[in-house]
């Protein structure tokens, strides 16, 4: 006889009667919550009974491992650097990019500013640049004073374009009506400046 549910059976080994049950007739037990179970063995040899309990066994619960979330940073957001033609040549940021037909005079990179000048094939100039900050642009209608020198006008504030041979200081200065100065960042010059014969502002 063998009753599995109450770990109570008759089992014949060897000529013995062997009774397997629970001590005091307790319920089964969750092996898995720490819980300890005691066997009774009870022989029966010749007309002899004898009862033994066997060694309790215990089961060590089980605690999952935590786990932690690895910290997420943003990355911050910075300016791209000038980058270069296919051919090695520069290429400007794609607001002071001249249209298709202009070609490109003069071009400087500084911390705060990037800009260009444009000429049209009538030799019209323009003036582009962008804050690197927030990426505003602007284009206006400019004019070349002297070879290096441009000059465009906007509200009343003069810009201003000082830019030398490549890899050379230039600079942008934005001077309000009354003459002080409202930019006065300092510009790699990026290209040698095209000079042309052009006609006065």
């Amino acid at each position: 006889m063998l009753l599995l549910g109450g770990l109570t059976g008759l089992l014949l080994v060897g000529g013995a009667i062997v009774v397997v049950g629970q001590r005091d007739g307790s319920s089964d037990t969750d092996l898995g919550n720490g819980t300890t179970t005691t066997i009774l063995v009870t022989t029966t040899v010749a007309g002899e009974t004898t009862t033994s309990a066997a060694a309790p066994t215990t089961a060590s619960p089980t605690t999952a491992a935590p786990t932690t979330a690895a910290p997420t940073t943003a990355a911050p957001t910075t300016v791209a650097p000038p980058t270069t033609g296919a051919d090695g040549s520069f290429l400007p940021s794609a607001e002071v990019r001249c249209l298709g037909g202009e070609t490109l005079l003069a071009a400087g990179v500084g911390s705060r500013f990037e800009v260009t000048i444009c000429a049209d094939t009538a030799d019209r100039l323009t003036y582009r640049g962008v804050r690197a900050r927030d990426r505003a642009s602007i284009a206006l209608a400019a004019c070349e004073v002297s070879p290096g020198r441009y000059e465009a006008v906007n509200e009343g504030n003069t810009y201003v374009v000082l830019l030398g041979t490549a890899g050379t200081d230039g600079v942008l200065q934005v001077i309000d009506p009354a003459g002080a100065p409202l930019v006065d960042d300092t510009l790699e010059s990026m290209i040698d400046p095209v000079l042309r014969s052009l006609g006065p502002c």
